[in-house]
């Protein structure tokens, strides 16, 4: 059996997520991505994953990243804090203005998902008590348990205007992120890099 060489691994492993981002439901992917997660390295902390699709006036992104990298815990929140946070968090990935390119009208964002579920509360025992064993569970999960975001973005772009390179802004919002691993396909090109808080533009070329 022949080997396949690396950049013909990421070619098809990119094609495959091209497939299941744009052709795909993004809200259903986010539920699937949930428990088949297609991160290729194992969990992290200070590591997270970028991918990046561009086909003809698409470019679908997707951001991995273990949870302690964006919002400093990994446990189901529990307090209003904490809550308040991981809401403040979906609202800031929605946003997507980590990344960016020369030409600001180059793309346009169509849509953003991001699934936090994760870290949310699960539905409480009647009244409100959580018995012995869902507490043991919890206290199991609290010190165990790895929990990863996941976002999802869909972006138009200008056939006279498609980026050549974008810059990646999410070191400043997120100082946990030590390092970012980026794979990405564009056309017939394909390449992996990884982005510090040094250096965090990605040349498609």
């Amino acid at each position: 059996m022949t080997n396949k060489s690396p950049l013909i691994t990421i070619r098809i492993f990119l094609q495959g997520l091209f497939v299941q981002l744009i052709i795909m439901p993004l809200a259903v992917l986010a539920s699937s991505q949930h428990q088949h997660s297609t991160s290729l390295d194992a969990h992290v902390h200070g590591l997270s994953q970028l991918t990046i699709i561009i086909e003809k006036s698409t470019m679908a992104l997707q951001l991995s990243s273990p949870a302690a990298n964006l919002i400093g815990f990994e446990h189901i929140a529990k307090t209003p804090q904490e809550i308040s946070r991981l809401e403040q968090l979906n609202q800031q990935l929605k946003d997507a203005k980590h990344y960016s390119w020369q030409r600001k009208e180059s793309c346009r964002l169509e849509k953003a998902n991001i699934d936090v579920s994760s870290l949310l509360p699960t539905p409480k025992t009647s009244k409100g008590h959580t018995s012995h064993h869902q507490h043991a569970e919890e206290k199991h999960s609290h010190k165990s348990k790895h929990s990863e975001i996941l976002a999802h973005y869909r972006y138009h772009c200008s056939h006279t205007n498609m980026p050549s390179s974008m810059a990646i802004s999410l070191f400043d919002s997120f100082p946990n992120i030590e390092k970012i691993r980026v794979m990405w396909i564009k056309d017939t090109k394909q390449g992996a890099t990884f982005l510090t808080p040094t250096q965090r533009d990605i040349e498609f070329k």
